[in-house]
This record gives structure tokens, sequence and C-alpha cells, in this order.
């Protein structure tokens, strides 16, 4: 315990000093395993004006947590009857996504409606910006919202179907949307895709954008991938074999998860690396109020 003190401490110290506009400078303790409500799987998580809200489930279930501050869950009482597999919030809605294509909206994170669902197929990750959520689907192509997320329709990428889109994020005035194969995609609206060279042909896992980059991560975290524009990309030394399940950014630095560690870095060049609780799956990430949430397997929470 002493030792663990000791390590608060230092860490506090250390990043203690990130300012956060409108926010009070004030000492950041070290990662805090959370109470969770349930046991289930945790896929995704979001913030918003409403607080934090994470998604998940198992097998034709689903499960909803919402929490004002991030440190105290409750579990919202709705069943889609699907695994949730991400959430994101933009333009007043919270937009949950997940298997058997199911699209779930909300204003405050606590009452839901379905607005798209049916069919084989499930998507991966959902994101917002200038004005849109677009969701990357299983099956090699996308789910792009109208201004009212309770509208969607089908963008489809000649992929031939085959290709799983599996990262998608909104930058400096621009969409990409990375997949297999080293697939990238950007798009100036959300409608038009164009694809563009990545110079790997790995899997690639996410993409996140801040402080005027992208950064996408392959499915082992052998190397970084970093693009200005999201059209030319770069490769770049990662931190170690990262073997991520999650890239965000918030905070003014981009957060990766992986094998109990933390590693942050302001432009994915270079990178410092911190302790986390322990080596589980975390499979997202979503900081809010000068703090980080975590959620992963067996309804696990941590905050920072």
């Amino acid at each position: 315990m002493r030792g663990q003190a000791h390590w608060r401490t230092v860490s506090a110290l250390l990043l203690g000093g990130i300012l956060l506009t409108g926010c009070p400078v004030q000492p950041i303790p070290g990662w805090q395993e959370l109470s969770s409500p349930t046991t289930q799987e945790l896929l995704g998580v979001a913030h918003g004006p409403q607080g934090f809200v994470a998604v998940g489930g198992g097998p034709g279930s689903t499960v909803i947590l919402a929490s004002s501050e991030g440190s105290r869950w409750s579990q919202v009482p709705f069943d889609a009857q699907a695994q949730l597999t991400h959430v994101a919030y933009g333009g007043g809605f919270y937009v949950a996504v997940g298997f058997d294509n199911t699209v779930l909206v909300s204003g405050d994170g606590r009452s839901w409606e379905k607005a798209f669902g049916g069919n084989l197929g499930y998507f991966n990750r959902v994101a917002f910006g200038n004005g849109r959520f677009v969701a990357t689907h299983a099956f090699g192509r996308l789910l792009v919202s109208g201004a009212d997320p309770r509208s969607w329709q089908w963008v489809e990428l000649p992929t031939g179907g085959a290709m799983e889109l599996t990262g998608v994020a909104y930058g400096g005035g621009r969409w990409v949307v990375v997949g297999q194969r080293g697939q990238i995609w950007v798009s100036e609206d959300g409608l038009g895709w164009e694809q563009v060279p990545s110079g790997v042909g790995d899997d690639l896992h996410s993409v996140a954008y801040g402080n005027g980059v992208f950064l996408a991560l392959p499915a082992d975290g052998s190397y970084v991938l970093r693009s200005q524009d999201g059209r030319t990309w770069s490769r770049h030394p990662s931190p170690r074999a990262l073997l991520p399940r999650t890239l965000a950014f918030g905070g003014g630095e981009f957060l990766v998860l992986s094998d109990g560690k933390a590693h942050r870095s302001p432009d994915g060049l270079a990178w410092r690396e911190e302790d986390f609780p322990r080596a589980i799956l975390v499979n997202g990430l979503a900081h809010g109020q000068n703090r980080w949430v975590a959620v992963g397997s067996g309804g696990y929470l941590a905050l920072r």
C-alpha cells in the first residue's frame, strides 16, 4: 500500500500540470479500478454533456451503463436483444451500434430508442463529425446518418464485401476509415469516399485524430501509422508490441492501453509508458471532465 501511494504521488506530480480549457489545474491520480454493475463484456464508452455511457453485452443481450462523473455507474434498463460494440456522442445525441445491424439513439444516455436494425451483420465503430455519424460495418460498407441520427443510409465501398472496416475518425475537416489489409478510405462529407495508399498490408485495428494528426494502429501494434491530412501516411515505431484494443485522444494526448501498460503521446512520435492496474482486455476509452474511463472484459471499469 505504501508503494502504491508513492506511485500515485509521483504520477500526480508528473501529470498535474496538464491544462484543460475552463478547468482548474489539479493533480491527476493514477488509474483506479471501479465497482461495476455488470459482469458482461464492455466494448465501448463515450462522454457527452450528460456524462459517460458504456455499452456491451453478450450474444443476443444488451448492456448499457451510465455515469454522470465516471466513478459511480448504474445499468440502464434497455435491451435491444443484441450485443453493442461501440458508442459515440455528437450533435446532442449518444449513438450506440452493435450486432444485428443495431443502432440505438439517446439524448441523455439513459432513455434509448432503436433507430436501425435487422438482417445479418454488425458494426465495429461509430464516430461523429461535421454534423453526422458514420459507423463501420463488418461487410465492407458504412452506415451514415443525416443531421438527425434516427435517419440513416448505407454507403457501399468497393471492397467486394469481404474486407472488414474496423475504425473511423473525423478531424481537420475529413473522415478517415481503416480496415483489413491496410485499407484506408477518406471522405469530406461521409458519403463520397476515396481509397488512399497506406503503405502496409496488415489489418488495421483503429484510428484516432488529435493535435492535427491522425494515428492508426495495426492489429499487432508493431508500428504506428501517422498522417496530417488523412491521405499521406508514414510508418513510425510503436512504443512496444501493443496488441492494442484501444486507441483514443483526449486531454491533449493519444492514449493506448495494452498488456497492463498505458502509453501516452501528444503526437504519435514520442511515447511515455505508465502502469495500468492489471493486464486485462481493455476494449474502450473515453475522455471527459478531466479524466479517462476505460472499459473491458467481464464488465471491467477503470478511471484515471
